[in-house]
């Protein structure tokens, strides 16, 4: 997936449009600048999330919230709207096939969970952490690298009902592995995984849930 500087660099300076692109860079044309590109190119069904590149809103944040841990902080994404926006329709646009439902993952991935639910017309399942769930409900207990945590659904009321799980990042993926497994307890059937950020050099490289799918991710960082 290209962002819009990639685009630039790409395109307009093979082309030998570099400066051109830079004005169109700094002044902020995106709009215009993208049809331009796909036009000259030939290419309206590639799809181009990035106007503005989404890295740019996730700060890291070294030793918290412990020692080594370089947490990725999604707040300023969600405070500038078209940031936000253009996370949705990327993880929308990665979406495979029509599901029943939404599943988010407490607490980040209600966010957009919710949003992608909404858009697309579907209801949302919610996997929540031990103790926010009323009964009845399932409860699926999994180890994380320091101790252990707990994932709580409530049972399927439709056996086989297709889910698509979201979640706001994946790391070593232990949670998203677990809310997997716990939703197939359910008796739900999880037909895709989505994030909006895939954490490359944490997990195995080729990383899958327990029933085979691979996780999708509209941003990937080191």
């Amino acid at each position: 997936m290209s962002t819009f500087r990639e685009i630039f660099e790409n395109f307009f300076a093979k082309k030998g449009f570099f400066i051109l692109a830079k004005i169109f860079e700094k002044k902020n044309i995106y709009q215009w600048a993208v049809l331009f590109i796909q036009k000259q190119l030939s290419c309206t069904n590639v799809k181009i999330y990035t106007l503005m590149n989404l890295k740019d809103y996730i700060h890291s944040i070294q030793d918290w919230p412990s020692k080594g841990v370089n947490y990725k902080d999604i707040t300023p994404l969600l405070s500038n709207p078209q940031a936000f926006q253009l996370s949705i329709k990327g993880m929308v646009d990665l979406i495979e096939s029509k599901t029943a439902m939404v599943a988010g993952i407490d607490a980040r991935g209600f966010i957009f969970a919710s949003a992608i639910a909404q858009k697309l017309g579907l209801g949302m399942l919610l996997l929540r952490k031990s103790g926010k769930l009323p009964p009845p409900k399932i409860t699926f207990k999994y180890e994380l690298e320091y101790g252990s945590d707990e994932l709580e659904i409530k049972q399927v009321q439709k056996k086989d009902t297709e889910i698509i799980l979201v979640d706001d990042i994946v790391a070593t993926g232990g949670t998203i592995s677990a809310a997997c497994d716990l939703c197939i307890k359910a008796g739900y059937s999880v037909k895709q995984a989505i994030v909006l950020i895939d954490l490359v050099k944490i997990h195995a490289e080729n990383f899958v849930l327990s029933n085979g799918i691979k996780i999708d991710s509209l941003i990937k960082l080191d």
